[in-house]
């Protein structure tokens, strides 16, 4: 359960629930959807007007102040290399009381090398010598990034999920272990493993999603109908004569096979795919004109109204 988890009260289990996590597997699947990559360089290095990402020790304690009622600007300068750094940070009022002369910070954003400044978009209380690789979450207004993180560590602390894929299939393609996979997602130590993680977790998801398609497609075979549908071929074929144009091999071969469903006390399940003006929408009025004189009813369905009132007048017409 998720109230077995340290730090999570009342309200921040209300706030996971607002998300749709109700266990821990709910958290585990709460995939990261974009990460932040931090690698520090040397300040002397760095382009004008470039994103960058620094480490070093704070000079002077932080200070802050407010323009307006809803903005305020944090203040701070850094060490890196013996060279000092301006940091301004905008709405990070919050933080001045965390960051205080010597402590080791690293800071990512926008630097402005005539000013010596950087316009910092992101500043973690630590020190980052290597790749940093940040997951970052869908999170609500109310539940913060550092207590989703906090959760996250407890829930990976003992993790023990099943794999969906056959061992023969993880051998063949040299997949990493599944309870790897989800701690990496979550808190990865390098790209390479990273990838390996997400190619593992898709392909289980793509498995488990073909399973059950195949699943259905089967069961559906295996539905049979009491009534079999009574027509004539003959006034099939004798409508489609009539039509102003000839149907293409393809959509012959379409309706044949429709008409071979009907004609079965098998439900009909087809998906035709086809570019966009190569002809589909003949194949489904056809397929419903076969239904009306097997005295059904059916439904065309359009994504738009407009669309809807274009196919109703072809049809008529």
């Amino acid at each position: 359960m998720l109230d077995k988890l340290k730090g999570i009260g009342p309200k921040t289990l209300e706030e996971l629930n607002n998300l749709n996590i109700y266990n821990i597997e709910d958290l585990l699947m709460h995939y990261p959807y974009r990460y932040n990559y931090y690698k520090p360089i040397d300040i002397r290095n760095a382009q004008d007007n470039e994103d960058i990402t620094i480490t070093g020790t704070v000079e002077r304690n932080a200070t802050a102040y407010y323009i307006k009622r809803s903005l305020n600007v944090l203040n701070f300068t850094i060490n890196t290399n013996n060279i000092l750094v301006k940091i301004v940070a905008y709405n990070r009022g919050f933080m001045k009381n965390h960051i205080k002369a010597g402590n080791k910070i690293t800071v990512t954003g926008k630097y402005n090398k005539f000013k010596n400044t950087i316009t910092a978009g992101e500043i973690i209380n630590e020190e980052i010598t290597s790749l940093k690789i940040e997951p970052v979450y869908r999170l609500t207004k109310k539940l913060k990034k550092h207590i989703f993180n906090k959760i996250m560590i407890e829930a990976l602390k003992d993790i023990k999920v099943n794999n969906y894929i056959p061992n023969y299939l993880n051998r063949e393609y040299n997949f990493i272990d599944k309870n790897l996979a989800i701690k990496n997602i979550h808190n990865p130590s390098d790209i390479d493993t990273l990838k390996q993680s997400k190619l593992m977790l898709i392909y289980e998801e793509l498995f488990i999603f073909m399973l059950k398609i195949n699943y259905l497609k089967n069961n559906q075979k295996s539905i049979k109908e009491n009534n079999i549908k009574k027509f004539k071929e003959s006034d099939v074929n004798n409508f489609i004569n009539k039509l102003p144009f000839k149907l293409t091999k393809d959509q012959t071969g379409s309706i044949n096979d429709i008409i071979s469903d009907f004609n079965s006390n098998k439900r009909m399940n087809r998906l035709i795919l086809g570019d966009v003006g190569s002809g589909k929408t003949i194949v489904g009025f056809i397929a419903l004109y076969i239904n009306f004189l097997s005295n059904y009813q059916g439904v065309l369905m359009a994504p738009t109204e407009i669309l809807a009132f274009q196919h109703f007048n072809n049809f008529k017409n």
